[in-house]
């Protein structure tokens, strides 16, 4: 009976940690300041490059650069295209949808209005001429439904899913139940020391060093895992933030398997101690 508790309290441990793992990197992933510095990594104009892929996302992002490019120069597009406006309206669209899907379904599309503020701030740091700066800021203002209707298909994409899954989403993802992990992974713990006295530690770490090295292994596996499920267009688009969610997620890995392993070592070298005094004890006490 004591070995069935111990090994239904590792497996609780194991639990635990790892959705906290997963959890803590998903948080970190849709932090506003991660997402800002995501969006500036993403290549824009190879994402205009990409020849071999349909679908409705990809379609939109086509239209808006060639509307830009019937009314602009070709040195305008290029130099807005490697502006920092692009990373922005991304990071402003990617922020409006993370808080439809985590904060509230009532969350409205961006509007034209963001768009043109947003335009108009980037714009005027560009170092345009007063013409040219007018000219680029009405174009993009005249498609800047081109940029809604991108939002409109991530909207209809994520509205596929049932909202009691987004619920679930928004739950596992929030803090009372991150509380709830730490306190059972604390209970599961406590009880193992309770149960197992001296010898508990081997029951708390060795589910943790499984934990880790299942994040870890998600965390070497899944760009590559990901790279032939979706579409070439949408892979480029999120590479960014799936390669951060990734290093994040190696990184807390690595650092629970360190510390992990390194408690198991100190514990071996404490009862190899404990074993040494105690030898000599018992055969004093035959003499």
């Amino acid at each position: 009976m004591k070995k069935i508790v111990s090994f239904f309290l590792s497996f609780l441990i194991f639990l635990s940690i790892t959705m906290l793992i997963f959890i803590l990197s998903m948080n970190f992933l849709f932090c506003e300041s991660t997402i800002y510095e995501l969006s500036h990594n993403i290549d824009y104009l190879d994402l205009v490059d990409i020849k071999a892929e349909e679908g409705e996302l990809k379609h939109n992002y086509d239209e808006l650069y060639l509307a830009l490019e019937q009314d602009l120069s070709n040195d305008l597009v290029i130099k807005i295209y490697e502006s920092t406006l692009p990373s922005k309206i991304t990071a402003m669209l990617v922020l409006n949808e993370s808080d439809y899907v985590f904060q509230s379904f009532s969350t409205k599309l961006v509007d034209e209005s963001s768009i043109y503020n947003l335009i108009s701030n980037e714009i005027q740091k560009m170092g345009f001429s007063e013409e040219n700066r007018k000219r680029v800021v009405s174009v993009i203002q005249k498609n800047s439904s081109s940029i809604i209707s991108l939002e409109r298909v991530i909207r209809e994409k994520i509205s596929n899913y049932s909202k009691g899954f987004l619920l679930f989403i928004r739950y596992l993802l929030g803090y009372p139940f991150k509380v709830i992990l730490v306190c059972l992974l604390t209970i599961a713990i406590i009880l193992q020391f309770i149960i197992n006295k001296r010898n508990y530690l081997p029951y708390i770490f060795v589910p943790t060093i499984l934990s880790s090295v299942l994040s870890l292994l998600t965390s070497l596996f899944l760009l590559s895992f990901l790279k032939g499920k979706i579409h070439e267009f949408l892979f480029l688009f999120i590479r960014s933030f799936l390669s951060s969610y990734s290093n994040f997620l190696l990184f807390i890995s690595l650092l629970v398997l360190f510390i992990s392993i390194l408690s198991l070592m100190m514990n071996e070298k404490i009862t190899c101690h404990d074993k040494k005094i105690l030898k000599p004890r018992i055969k004093l006490r035959h003499k």
